[in-house]
């Protein structure tokens, strides 16, 4: 009969190390964003200003009757 061994879990050191890699993950995002010269960032805040507006210039606006992307009217409730 072969004997089933089972590993034991120390739940304060799960817990640990998953808050170690998520502080690991900020500190990766912080050296990014932080490591930038304020030129950088003000060009990168640009570049993403640029982007937004761009993809809003190519919003579809509703036209006319029967347009696909027209507005639906708002339901009124039931009298009674």
């Amino acid at each position: 009969m072969a004997s089933m061994t089972t590993k034991l879990v120390n739940l304060n050191q799960v817990r640990k190390q998953k808050n170690k890699q998520l502080a690991q993950k900020k500190a990766e995002e912080n050296r990014v964003y932080f490591g930038l010269t304020k030129q950088q960032r003000k060009a990168l805040q640009q570049e993403n200003k640029r982007q937004q507006q761009t993809h809003l210039a190519h919003k579809r606006e509703p036209s006319a009757i029967g347009d696909p992307v027209s507005p639906v009217k708002p339901r009124t409730k039931p009298n009674g």
